[in-house]
């Protein structure tokens, strides 16, 4: 999708997860950008129509968001990340590689 949003110079994506709960992130997302036209390109994108073709997604249809809906917006904080074990343990693989050498 990346490369996709990259080749049409597309700028401005959000993504939101509606469905997401204080218990999971849920398996619904939705893509966000002020022109619907936007939107409907990115749905035609081979990714999307493939996945879709298989059953693995369903697209909806592209739709105005609810002016009832409440923004939250997420930052990935690298120094909390670097305390959760599988990136202690990562950070302690290198270290002892370069300790050896």
């Amino acid at each position: 999708m990346h490369g996709f949003i990259c080749r049409q110079n597309i700028q401005g994506v959000g993504v939101s997860l509606p469905s997401w709960s204080s218990d999971t992130i849920g398996n619904t997302i939705a893509f966000i950008h002020s022109d619907p036209d936007v939107l409907s390109l990115l749905k035609q994108q081979s990714y999307f129509v493939d996945m879709s073709d298989c059953g693995f997604f369903q697209l909806d249809p592209v739709t105005l968001v609810p002016e009832c809906c409440k923004e939250y917006k997420f930052k990935r904080n690298q120094a909390i990340a670097k305390r959760f074990i599988g990136d202690h343990k990562k950070a302690f693989k290198t270290t002892s590689k370069a300790s050896n050498s």
